[in-house]
């Protein structure tokens, strides 16, 4: 088989012989985690990735921890 990524493009996971069920609401966080700190890839085709939150079950809960007035934080307002 290789190796595959279930959040890659659905075409590249089948043609490693990954099963279409294991793509269902993946991404890959191959890029999209770098992205988040300023260090992603830029493609010819399709550009930059969108910057990954991983928070998992507690997303909600994030918005407790962010500045008054705003709706985004950067990794340098977490660590204040």
């Amino acid at each position: 088989m290789g190796f595959a990524v279930s959040g890659w493009p659905l075409a590249n996971f089948l043609r490693k012989s990954g099963l279409p069920a294991a793509t269902h609401d993946r991404k890959c966080v191959c890029n999209g985690l770098p992205t988040t700190v300023g260090l992603g890839q830029v493609r010819t085709k399709s550009g930059s990735k969108l910057p990954l939150v991983t928070a998992g079950d507690d997303l909600a809960d994030i918005a407790q921890f962010l500045p008054a007035a705003r709706d985004s934080c950067s990794a340098a307002d977490v660590l204040r």
